[in-house]
């Protein structure tokens, strides 16, 4: 059953967030003092600049000094706000300054020296103001200094005090009153204070920078959520997505919410991938809705064409949906662990007799894990020895620690079993499991098979594709394709899996393009799910074509499982349809493999936290 908890939740509630917050008394100090000083230039002063210059080549620093008087208790919150003038990727950097210092007798020769970081600003957009919290900083009255710096080789242009916009100091002297529940906005860095809280739809674009923010208000719940959703109704089509941010903050307000005062986000959360005109976009949020409260999420995107999402106040305003936990598993229902990468080599630096280190060499944990679990059979997905397959290796890393599973694991071949000559070590040790079509094959087998498991069918195949049948191991026509499109058409079961060690799509460079022709045989025969490694994370994608568009009717569901234990690799650009990313992560995935789908879960190592569940039918 799911439980939808719209946005809007009534109309007296929508109303009564149109009446202007009540704000905290809010006194603005303008600098007393500034002035840059510049390595190359040290015995010259700055001080009657109308800009300040922040570099690294030559190193420039800004100096900023602010009075503050009339408190009579600590007050709440202080930012400092800079107005910048420059673009860039490489942050300024805010310092505290305890020296003594005069505005028109400061040098690089004299300048005291730069203390603790406050505070970071992120990337910079011209023509904004940026905020730095300094609340732990000026806690009552006094004289307080501050320094700027990068480490961006090209100079970065803030206004002096004898500019256009002075540097302030912004002190808030009590708690502003909490910020009401639902709520959605947008902010534009074009228009760093204008205030969008009224209007019908919501935008998200890359150029100029725009964020939609939402809140929603949770009560009732006695336990936490199966599953949280956030869905937001989308209008425009591309195939560069929307992304999900946590938003820790929730005290802002629909009504004046702007760019230069919207709340950070936090931990990137979910992506859409590409997007239908039109259609429901449903984000994971399980992760950060775990109970009753105010929870606040930010949408972004990188593309520079304007994405609109429908808000409160228009058609489909945006859902925070929550799923109970689907019905009790029939006895017997099997259930699989899948993971591949898993064991590192003995003479690893990080082996750690065994038991590795803090990021590599996880083999024992997360095989632990996978015993806990009790599973029906193990999908080892490739890759299972470091960092050649050898024999000998084998049977001292994977063995004391997955290997003790041996007996129900079904393995894949991946590419550092061909480390040993002909994949020698890796068809040894796992004997005929890893070649059932060629018993008593210990080199240079084929390495794909298919079994049953419950009412699912399950092909393993070799996506070593240049190893096998002359290099042709994954053409049309070759002997891996011909025989995979006839064990498909013999087991026209309700539910398919596929086994291989390179992903087809993978937010990164481990995508493998040559398994093509096999991925085209798996749509054709209606394959629901394929479960890869070799990327050491975790990436699960919304079922597509092998065109890699979105088909929730017969499309094949990707996960990435490349976190058994060795060690981690990360991402860079966002597939279309790639729907959840983790790295610097280990754990496994466990699958409930149903009559008609399979709930799937992943159990992550306790040091390298992290979740992400749901179900899925068969076609």
């Amino acid at each position: 059953m799911k439980r939808p908890l719209p946005l809007l939740a009534t109309t007296a509630l929508g109303l009564s967030l149109l009446v202007a917050p009540a704000h905290a008394e809010t006194t603005t100090i303008t600098a007393a003092a500034d002035a840059h000083v510049q390595a190359d230039q040290p015995g010259t002063n700055y001080g009657t600049a109308t800009g300040l210059r922040v570099d690294n080549k030559p190193t420039s620093t800004a100096y900023l000094r602010f009075d503050v008087t009339g408190l009579s208790a600590p007050p709440f919150t202080v930012k400092l706000r800079v107005f910048v003038n420059t673009s860039g990727s490489t942050p300024v950097t805010l310092s505290a300054v305890d020296g003594e210092w005069t505005e028109t007798g400061i040098t690089h020769a004299n300048a005291p020296a730069v203390g603790a970081v406050l505070g970071s600003s992120g990337a910079l957009t011209a023509g904004t103001w940026v905020s730095y919290d300094v609340t732990t900083r000026v806690n009552g009255n006094g004289s307080f200094s501050f320094a700027l710096t990068t480490t961006s080789p090209s100079s970065r242009m803030i206004d002096s005090r004898e500019g256009v916009n002075a540097p302030q100091l912004v002190v808030e002297d009590t708690a502003p009153p909490p910020a009401p529940g639902p709520a959605d906005s947008y902010v534009q860095a074009d228009q760093p204070n204008a205030n969008f809280g009224t209007a019908t739809s919501l935008r998200v674009d890359g150029s100029p920078v725009t964020s939609s923010y939402l809140r929603f208000d949770v009560t009732g719940l006695s336990e936490p959520p199966f599953k949280a959703t956030v869905r937001v109704f989308n209008r425009t089509s591309g195939t560069t997505g929307l992304d999900l941010y946590f938003v820790p903050d929730n005290n802002w307000y629909e009504n004046a919410i702007t760019y230069a005062n919207a709340p950070p986000t936090g931990n990137w959360l979910a992506s859409s991938g590409s997007l239908a005109a039109n259609t429901w976009v449903s984000f994971d949020v399980t992760t950060a809705v775990r109970g009753n409260g105010k929870f606040s999420f930010a949408v972004t995107t990188t593309s520079t064409s304007s994405r609109t999402i429908d808000s409160r106040e228009g058609e489909n305003p945006p859902e925070l949906v929550f799923e109970d936990a689907p019905p009790p598993v029939p006895p017997g229902t099997p259930v699989v662990i899948a993971a591949g990468d898993a064991a590192c080599a003995p003479d690893d630096p990080n082996y750690n007799g065994g038991i590795g280190t803090a990021t590599k060499c996880h083999m024992k944990v997360v095989s632990d894990l996978a015993l806990a679990a009790s599973p029906t059979a193990v999908f080892m997905l490739g890759d299972a020895q470091y960092n050649g397959g050898q024999l000998a290796n084998f049977q001292a890393s994977y063995d004391p620690t997955w290997g003790r599973l041996k007996s129900i694991t079904r393995p894949v071949i991946g590419n550092h079993e061909y480390g040993t000559s002909g994949a020698g070590g890796y068809f040894t040790y796992f004997g005929d499991a890893a070649t059932p079509r060629q018993p008593g094959c210990r080199a240079n087998c084929e390495g794909w098979y298919s079994f049953d498991i419950g009412t699912w069918h399950v092909v393993v195949l070799n996506s070593e594709c240049a190893r096998v049948s002359g290099g042709t191991g994954c053409a049309v026509g070759s002997p891996q394709q011909q025989w995979l499109a006839a064990d498909l058409a013999a087991h026209p079961a309700s539910c398919t899996a596929a086994l291989v060690h390179r992903p087809r799509w993978s937010s990164n460079s481990f995508g493998y393009a040559d398994t093509a022709p096999l991925i085209d045989t798996m749509y054709a025969a209606g394959v629901d799910l394929l479960l890869a490694g070799h990327a050491h994370s975790y990436e699960r994608f919304a079922p597509q074509t092998p065109s890699g568009e979105p088909d929730t009717a017969t499309g094949i569901q990707e996960f990435v499982v490349g976190t058994g234990g060795s060690f981690f690799t990360g991402f860079a650009t966002a597939l279309p349809n790639s729907l959840v990313r983790r790295t610097n992560v280990f754990g496994a995935l466990k699958l409930t493999l149903l009559p008609t789908g399979y709930n799937w879960e992943f159990v992550a190592d306790p040091g390298t936290p992290f979740t992400d569940s749901g179900s899925a039918s068969c076609h």
